[in-house]
């Protein structure tokens, strides 16, 4: 799927689910080729490789409550993500950037 015709700049991660083959990202206040606001659930389907900040990792978790995304770049199987996770209780915040390779994408509207 191509996510281009959508704006993910600043929506906002709410809960990842990873399964043995499957990435879900649930995620409120993407913008859609209308320009209005949706949730849903970004699916990664058949994962190949994650990389975080460049390391191999297996999987992908939420390391604070709050994950904002900054930017989404899509190119072919290859899925770029730079967050900014926030634990504003704490005043911490972290950012990372997640490259997943996947036979497909999907966004799912919720």
């Amino acid at each position: 799927m191509n996510l281009s015709t959508y704006a993910f700049d600043d929506a906002t991660i709410t809960s990842i689910t990873q399964k043995t083959n499957s990435l879900d990202f649930t995620i409120e206040d993407v913008s859609t080729p209308n320009n209005k606001k949706e949730n849903g659930h970004l699916i990664f389907q058949e994962i190949k490789n994650i990389t975080i900040d460049d390391a191999p990792s297996s999987q992908i978790i939420m390391i604070y409550p709050d994950g904002e995304i900054m930017d989404l770049e899509q190119e072919d199987d290859n899925t770029s993500i730079i967050i900014v996770w926030n634990d504003f209780k704490q005043q911490l915040s972290k950012t990372n950037v997640y490259n997943i390779k996947s036979s497909s994408t999907l966004w799912e509207a919720s």
